[in-house]
């Protein structure tokens, strides 16, 4: 009887210890000396974790290594495990604790990872960790994403996880050297951006880089939506956000949204500058979005408005990153900027580790040098620690550019923010995060016209002042939108008028042969400054019923007869003539003209803006000479002295008269 229960008291423990090892998740032991455990991490290819641990149990898996994997798994390298007790502390090879807890709810470590902890990272055959001199106990082996390398293809980080952490007690019967398998999903996120109520991150549209014309003054609505994979475990999830300078960021309109439901102020952090913003998940964000059993969608809602710096038939454009992963990071969106006044842009790069120290020497970066605007790469150089700065010569300085680093796998970009023309600067950080995510943004485009005022013989006219309508007859004029307007941009728009106005009459006063090149680029001096005036307070346009409103935009020819309106939508427009060249009638109709999405640019309109150009792209407005000027000059001297003569004759011939029937009587 006795032999019997000793024989039913083995066989039972035996079924107990295989039936714990098949399941993966708690593996108990009793007996011999365990000399070594080996992770070997099993990523499942279709997603399906259940069906892995299955075909190992089924094919009796009892604590030692499998000859042959199932089928949808697949044996990665790059992720990190740890050890702890029971209680959830770090231990050392000797199972002595460390001062550092892991959450097991998180996996967060309460501090720094100790350097004599017993950790691995994964190899292509596993960690293989020396248990010999661990006491006999239950100990768990945590998987920790934050100091894993692991990245997937295309970007994809480890979602889901199967028998993590592993329980496991030491020794394993009959096991000197045990193998165990923890099991992983992996998905990546998807992104889009586009304007509001157009992002899909599953079929983003496909013509986003056919700019969408406005006028200057537009608000401009965006939306970022990003998916985020069910059960992912991310450590980081931010978007960077930034402009050109065509565009302004409006403060204050970033809401974000999780599944349609508002996210609360301490779900995430907000910073916003001039030229857009950065958005991180804090950590009570991303609880809402990690370890779902659903996939979750992040939606980002924001506005932005077209302002006087537009650069006419130029797109501007507005392009996030978004950076994610299972590791901290530190990247954001390359910020752009224009080069010096010579068309030089300097690159300085950087390179530091997660904790700052600095990379050794061999790291290397290359970079595409892109126009900002149209998103054309211009150049490409590469910088290493040895050579860390390059500088681009003969760019356009009213043009900006930025640098965008090709990604390097185990670094992340830290553009810097920088304010002075022809710098970029870059800090590279060690992390272990996939490349983040670019989606392709929409653009925006503004558009114009240039004119010359001329007479019938082609020659240029200076001080023709015009308004803009919208309709033929009677409509409406082009205006400054009053509210956009300070008080400061309407005076000084007054005060260069009045001075463009002093100049213009001066220079009308000389003769043909006074009035010389020099004299020509005093006006145009004026001219300038007028111009910088108007389209500094052209911060938005709206159409008003009254010609004489102090915020009509006045349109002044120069020297050279030129003028010209941007920040327009397509469509027609009419020129009202209120000022006349001195000399010559005021048109009494109003001139039509088109603005199309070339109609500032292309050639073949009738005479070159800028004399000597090659390029006809201007429209002539063309005004006659009176006989009698109506604003004076040597015409109305002589009409003057012909009439005082007629006078004297009259007067003359009156007196005489008198005189004669004086005597008579």
């Amino acid at each position: 009887m006795k032999s019997i229960n000793k024989f039913l008291t083995m066989l039972a423990a035996l079924l107990l210890t295989a039936s714990s090892l098949f399941s993966a998740a708690t593996v108990f032991a009793a007996g011999t000396t365990t000399t070594s455990v080996t992770v070997h991490k099993l990523l499942a290819t279709d997603g399906d974790m259940d069906k892995i641990a299955n075909e190992l149990e089924t094919g009796n898996y009892a604590g030692n290594k499998v000859g042959v994997l199932p089928a949808n798994a697949k044996e990665i390298a790059g992720v990190m495990f740890v050890w702890t007790n029971t209680n959830n502390e770090i231990i050392d090879e000797n199972g002595q604790t460390l001062g550092v807890n892991i959450d097991p709810q998180t996996f967060k470590l309460s501090g720094a990872m100790p350097a004599t902890a017993m950790k691995k990272l994964t190899e292509a055959e596993g960690a293989k960790f020396n248990t010999a001199n661990l006491p006999a106990a239950k100990y768990k082996i945590y998987e920790i994403h934050s100091l894993s390398t692991y990245v997937g293809e295309d970007g994809a980080t480890l979602t889901g996880s199967k028998a993590v952490p592993i329980e496991i007690e030491l020794p394993l019967n009959d096991v000197v050297d045990a193998h165990v398998y923890p099991k992983n999903t992996e998905a990546k996120p998807k992104i889009d951006k586009d304007f509001k109520g157009k992002a899909n991150p599953d079929t983003p549209r496909v013509d986003k880089d056919t700019p969408v014309n406005h006028q200057v003054g537009d608000v401009v609505e965006y939306e970022i939506v990003t998916k985020i994979p069910a059960l992912a475990n991310y450590a980081t999830a931010n978007w960077s956000d930034r402009m050109t300078e065509g565009l302004a960021f409006n403060k204050g309109t970033v809401k974000v949204t999780v599944d349609d439901v508002a996210l609360e102020a301490g779900d995430y952090a907000l910073t916003e500058v001039a030229t857009g913003f950065d958005l991180k998940l804090t950590d009570a964000g991303l609880a809402k979005v990690n370890d779902q059993n659903a996939e979750k969608t992040v939606k980002i809602t924001y506005s932005a408005t077209l302002n006087d710096k537009a650069i006419v038939e130029v797109p501007e454009s507005n392009d996030v990153t978004f950076n994610y992963g299972n590791n901290p990071d530190h990247g954001n969106t390359p910020k752009p900027n224009k080069p010096n006044e010579n068309g030089d842009l300097t690159l300085t790069k950087t390179w530091v580790d997660a904790t700052g120290a600095p990379i050794p020497a061999g790291a290397e970066a290359t970079f595409d040098l892109v126009n900002a605007q149209t998103g054309k790469v211009v150049q490409t150089v590469t910088l290493t620690t040895d050579k860390n700065t390059v500088t681009v010569n003969g760019l356009d300085k009213n043009t900006e550019y930025k640098f965008v680093e090709r990604s390097i796998k185990g670094y992340s970009a830290d553009y810097q923010e920088i304010t002075t023309a022809g710098e970029i600067a870059v800090k590279n950080w060690k992390d272990e995060n996939p490349k983040p995510l670019d989606p392709t943004e929409p653009k925006v485009v503004t558009y114009g016209k240039k004119f010359v005022k001329v007479n019938d013989k082609d020659n240029r006219l200076a001080g023709a002042e015009f308004v803009i309508a919208n309709a033929d007859n009677a409509g409406q004029y082009l205006a400054r939108k009053a509210d956009k307007v300070s008080q400061e941009e309407k005076q000084l728009v007054v005060t260069t008028k009045d001075a463009l106005d002093r100049a213009v009459a001066a220079y009308n006063a000389l003769t043909a042969q006074q009035q010389t090149q020099q004299e020509k680029e005093k006006v145009d001096k004026a001219q300038a400054a007028y111009n910088a005036a108007v389209i500094a307070a052209n911060n938005a346009f709206e159409w008003v019923a009254d010609k004489d409103n102090e915020n009509v935009v006045k349109l002044v020819s120069d020297a050279q007869g030129r003028f010209e309106i941007t920040g327009l939508l397509a469509g027609t427009y009419y020129l009202e003539e209120t000022k006349q060249p001195a000399g010559y009638a005021l048109l009494t109709s109003r001139q039509k003209f088109e603005v199309t999405a070339t109609s500032y640019s292309a050639t073949g309109q009738g005479i070159e803006y800028t004399a000597g150009s090659g390029k006809d792209d201007a429209t002539k407005v063309v005004n006659k000479k009176i006989t009698i000027p109506q604003t004076g000059g040597i015409g109305t001297i002589i009409f003057a002295v012909a009439g005082a003569a007629i006078m004297g004759i009259a007067v003359y011939a009156y007196v005489k008269n008198n005189k004669d029937e004086d005597q008579l009587a």
